[in-house]
């Protein structure tokens, strides 16, 4: 079945945060390490995920000192998360 911003819109931002640990490749990211602030514009929800040696750490606030901070709304968020939308498809498409 392929994601639609339907099925998206229902996944919470906590599955999509709390389930990028089990994603991350820690062979690949074993020299990094880097913070990024998630600001989501249409909501007063931060989160902020943390890569470090491997291993990836989020929290449902901001952690202060980010590397890359991202504003953005949650439902293109959550669609690029489903692959719904790519990040070229999304820059292409932001106002500005």
């Amino acid at each position: 079945m392929k994601p639609t911003p339907a099925l998206a819109r229902d996944i919470s931002l906590a599955s999509i945060f709390n389930g990028m640990a089990a994603h991350l490749n820690p062979d690949k990211s074993m020299d990094v390490h880097k913070r990024v602030l998630f600001q989501f514009t249409d909501r007063d929800v931060k989160w902020a995920v943390e890569v470090r040696r491997g291993v990836v750490e989020v929290w449902p606030f901001d952690i202060g000192d980010p590397d890359l901070t991202i504003s953005i709304r949650g439902q293109v968020w959550k669609e690029l998360a489903a692959k719904i939308r790519t990040p070229l498809g999304v820059r292409s498409s932001a106002p500005g």
